[in-house]
Formats: C-alpha cells, sequence, structure tokens
C-alpha cells in the first residue's frame, strides 16, 4: 500500500479564502503538504480528493499511485493510497 493523505477544511480569514490542506506524515522529520483554494464548482468531497490527488502529483510525480480508497471523521478526510497494478490485482 502507499501512502495516506488527511485532508481539512480551513475557513477563510481577513487575508485568505477557504482552502483545503492535504498532508502525509511520512516520518518524525519529514510533512508533505499541499494547500488548495476552495473551489465552488466543487462539492465538500471533491474539494478534498482534489488537495489530495495534487500532493500525489506533486510529492511522487512518476508513480502509479493513485487513490484507492477513503474514510472521514467531523474533522478530516482520510484518502488511502495504493499502485495502481494493486487495483488490477483486486478487480482481477
Amino acid at each position: 500500500m502507499g501512502p495516506t493523505i488527511v485532508t481539512r477544511y480551513l475557513g477563510p480569514t481577513d487575508y485568505k479564502g477557504s482552502r483545503v490542506v492535504a498532508t502525509h506524515k511520512r516520518d518524525s522529520d519529514k510533512t508533505y503538504r499541499v494547500t488548495l483554494s476552495w473551489c465552488d464548482r466543487l462539492d465538500g468531497p471533491q474539494n478534498h480528493r482534489e488537495a489530495a490527488e495534487a500532493l500525489l502529483r506533486r510529492f511522487w510525480p512518476d508513480s502509479d499511485l493513485v487513490i484507492c480508497g477513503r474514510g472521514h471523521d467531523q474533522d478530516a478526510y482520510f484518502w488511502l493510497c495504493c499502485g495502481a497494478w494493486q487495483l488490477q490485482q483486486e478487480e482481477g
């Protein structure tokens, strides 16, 4: 399996609009993070997925990682990632 990405909504401030931050904490020294502005054309889960996919593209640009599962609680979405080949094996 690949990384787990956590996305959270950040409300607007006096200086910034609403945003979604996607984070993957690799270990105690390394945290990957991407922040996207909230897109009003998308619904909540779609905004969170876009942020998770942006993090994948930025930090694993040459990998075959894809989002293969999602969970959530009242504070965050949790995106499970795996290699595309793993999905094909499970489906086949």
